[in-house]
């Protein structure tokens, strides 16, 4: 996915109202969560537990390239986060659909 200043910018708002949730096991254990993000490179059970996740839940999970999630998150081996904030977690996956988009 090609870098979007709009979506480093929604990650990093939830980042600092601290509506994120950092890891696929606590996006598992959390409540509330409103959208999940996780890298293709994440390992195959944590893989499977975060699709029954969104698929129980109906979450929107989207699986994003690492570099991508980096940059977002300045985290180095950040491979999953969920965003609790409804509006953050809209806003995020409307620029991720339109990076989609562009991309076809």
């Amino acid at each position: 996915m090609l870098p979007s200043p709009k979506l480093h910018s929604y990650i990093g708002f939830a980042i600092r109202k601290r509506a994120v949730v950092w890891g696929a096991d606590q996006v598992v254990r959390a409540k509330g969560v409103a959208l999940i993000l996780a890298t293709d490179t994440i390992n195959r059970t944590s893989r499977g537990e975060l699709q029954r996740l969104a698929d129980s839940r109906h979450i929107p999970l989207v699986w994003v390239d690492d570099e991508l999630l980096r940059e977002s998150t300045h985290k180095l081996n950040c491979k999953c986060v969920g965003i609790t904030d409804v509006n953050l977690a809209k806003a995020t996956l409307s620029q991720l659909t339109r990076i989609g988009e562009e991309k076809e």
